[in-house]
C-alpha cells in the first residue's frame, strides 16, 4: 500500500477537489500571482536570478493568467497537488524547468499561503470597513432627522422611559463608530506581509522582504519569521471585533422587529419593505428585521470558528489554521456583504409613528420620573419623598386603568401633602408642564441626554469622527492602488 500512487480516490474526491473548487471560487489564483510577480521582480532586483530569467518568468505568468480564466473543476486531475503546481507546471511548460523553477527561490508554500489569504483577507476585510461606514452615514443622517422624534426606551423589555429616536440611533452609531476605530487599528496587524517567512527561519538567500511587502501593497513586514507563519492574532482579533458589532447590530434588529409589531407601532416600516400574509389580509410583515436578526447571529457564531478550530493546536505552520476554516472566514464576509448594505438601506426609510409612542408614553406613566425630578426641583423635598409620591400616583393609575393626563386635578397635591405633610407650591398648570415628554426630552441637557442640544453637540462629535474614519480608509485604499501602479511600473522596467 505505500507504493500506491497519490492522490488515493477518496483524498481527491473529498479533500483536494474541494479545495480546489474554493480556490477557483475565492480568487486564490489572482492573489498567488500578484505574489509570483512581487517576488520575481524582488528576486532580479537582489541579483539572485538574472533580468532575462525574470523577464521569462512574468512571460510565463502572462500566460498562466489567461490559462487560468477557463480553469474549471474538469481540468483538475489531482497529478498536481493544488493550484500552485497547477501554476508550477503551466509555467514549466512554457519556458522550461531551468527558469520556472528559479520562482521558487528564497520562499516556501507556507509563506506563499500565508501571504495569499493576508491578501485576500485585508481586501475583504478594507470592503467591509467601508460598507459599515456608510451604514454610520445613514445611522447619522437618519439620528439627526428624528432628534426630536418621541419614541419609548424600554428596560428589562418594559416601557421606561421616553426619549427620542435620534437619541437611541446615538447609542447604535456610538457603537459602530468604536467598532470601526477598533477594526481599523487592528488593520495595521493585518496588513502585514509573511512573504519571506518561507518555511520558518527565511532563507540563505539575500532577499528583500521590504520590497516585497510594498509590492503587494502591505504597511511593513511581520518581524518574526516563526510568527509570519504561525500567527494568527490579526485574525482572531479581527473577528473578535466583527462578532461584537454583529451582536450589537443584531440587538438593533431585534427592536426594530419589536417596535414595528402592531401593539407597539412606535416605527412604521414602509410597504415596500414588508411581507403580506397568504391569508391573513390585514397582515404586515417586517420580516426584513427577522433576515436580518438571523444573519447577524450567523455571523457572530461563524466568527467562533477560527478560534476553535486552532484551540490546542501547535504554534506552526498547519492546515488548522489555513485551508480547514479560510472558507469559514470568507462566509462572514459573504454574509456581511449582502446584510450590511440592507440595514443601511432600511434605516433611511424608517419613520416614527406620529400618536403611538406618545399613547404608550401616557397610558404606562412614563413621565413618573420626570414628576419626581420636578417635585426635587420646585418643592424643595428630597428624590426619596418625591419618588414615593410619583409612586402613589403611578399605582393609582395601574389600579383605576387610566393614564398620566386622566388623574383627578388634586391627586398629585393630595398625594404630596399626604406623604411630606407640607402645601404644594405648583399649581396643576405648572404639573401639565412636567407630565409631557416635549419636557421630558427637553430638560434632559446633560452630556449624552436626548435633549435636541446635547443631541447637537454628540453628533458633531460623531461626524468628525466619521470623517476621520473616511479619511483613514481610504488611505490604506491609496496604498493598495499605489502598490498595483508601482508593481507595474517594475515589470516595464524589466522589459
Amino acid at each position: 500500500m505505500q507504493n500506491e500512487k497519490f492522490p488515493a480516490a477518496p483524498y481527491k474526491k473529498y479533500l483536494m477537489n474541494e479545495l480546489f473548487k474554493k480556490s477557483l471560487k475565492r480568487s486564490h489564483s489572482y492573489y498567488m500571482l500578484e505574489a509570483h510577480k512581487a517576488h520575481c521582480i524582488m528576486l532580479s532586483e537582489t541579483g539572485i536570478i538574472t533580468k532575462d530569467v525574470a523577464r521569462n518568468i512574468l512571460k510565463a505568468l502572462s500566460i498562466v493568467n489567461e490559462k487560468l480564466k477557463t480553469l474549471n473543476l474538469d481540468d483538475f486531475t489531482g497529478e498536481e497537488e493544488d493550484l500552485y503546481f497547477i501554476i508550477e507546471k503551466i509555467m514549466i511548460d512554457e519556458i522550461g524547468l531551468q527558469d520556472a523553477g528559479a520562482l521558487h527561490t528564497g520562499r516556501s508554500r507556507n509563506d506563499l499561503g500565508h501571504t495569499i489569504f493576508r491578501m485576500a483577507f485585508r481586501d475583504e476585510l478594507i470592503s467591509i470597513i467601508e460598507d459599515l461606514s456608510i451604514l454610520a452615514q445613514s445611522l447619522y443622517e437618519k439620528g439627526i432627522e428624528t432628534r426630536k422624534s418621541i419614541i419609548t426606551a424600554w428596560t428589562h423589555c418594559q416601557p421606561a422611559q421616553p426619549t427620542t429616536y435620534g437619541h437611541y440611533l446615538g447609542a447604535i452609531l456610538e457603537s459602530l463608530i468604536r467598532e470601526l476605530e477598533r477594526l481599523m487599528f487592528n488593520f495595521q496587524y493585518v496588513d502585514c506581509s509573511p512573504y519571506g517567512s518561507a518555511a520558518i527561519t527565511t532563507t540563505g538567500f539575500p532577499i528583500n522582504r521590504e520590497t516585497t511587502a510594498q509590492l503587494l501593497g502591505f504597511i511593513e513586514p511581520v518581524i518574526n519569521s516563526y510568527g509570519g507563519i504561525a500567527s494568527a492574532d490579526y485574525l482572531l482579533n479581527s473577528l473578535g471585533i466583527i462578532k461584537s458589532l454583529a451582536v450589537h447590530l443584531g440587538k438593533f434588529s431585534v427592536d426594530q422587529l419589536d417596535w414595528a409589531r402592531m401593539e407597539i407601532g412606535q416605527i412604521i416600516v414602509p410597504d415596500s419593505w414588508v411581507q403580506k400574509s397568504s391569508i391573513m389580509p390585514q397582515k404586515r410583515n417586517a420580516v426584513v428585521f427577522e433576515h436580518l436578526r438571523a444573519r447577524f447571529s450567523a455571523i457572530s457564531s461563524l466568527c467562533d470558528v477560527p478560534g476553535n478550530s486552532m484551540k490546542n493546536t501547535p504554534f506552526g505552520d498547519i492546515d488548522d489554521i489555513e485551508t480547514e476554516f479560510h472558507e469559514h472566514v470568507h462566509e462572514i464576509f459573504d454574509i456581511m456583504k449582502i446584510t450590511i448594505p440592507m440595514i443601511s438601506e432600511i434605516v433611511k426609510v424608517i419613520k416614527i409613528h406620529p400618536d403611538n409612542p406618545g399613547q404608550m408614553i401616557d397610558r404606562s406613566c412614563l413621565l413618573a420620573t420626570e414628576l419626581a425630578d420636578s417635585l426635587v426641583r420646585t418643592e424643595g423635598i428630597n428624590f426619596k419623598q418625591a419618588h414615593g409620591i410619583a409612586a402613589v400616583v403611578s399605582k393609582y393609575c395601574t389600579d383605576n386603568n387610566i393614564s398620566l393626563t386622566q388623574i383627578p386635578d388634586d391627586l398629585i397635591s393630595r398625594t404630596f401633602e399626604s406623604e411630606t405633610g407640607l402645601k404644594m407650591k405648583n399649581d396643576k398648570e405648572k404639573l401639565k408642564q412636567f407630565l409631557t415628554p416635549e419636557y421630558f426630552v427637553e430638560i434632559r441637557t446633560v452630556l449624552g441626554g436626548p435633549s435636541p442640544a446635547a443631541l447637537d453637540s454628540a453628533y458633531n462629535i460623531y461626524d468628525k469622527k466619521l470623517i476621520d474614519l473616511r479619511g483613514k480608509i481610504q488611505k490604506q485604499r491609496n496604498r493598495h492602488m499605489e502598490a498595483s501602479v508601482e508593481m507595474e511600473r517594475r515589470i516595464k522596467l524589466l522589459n
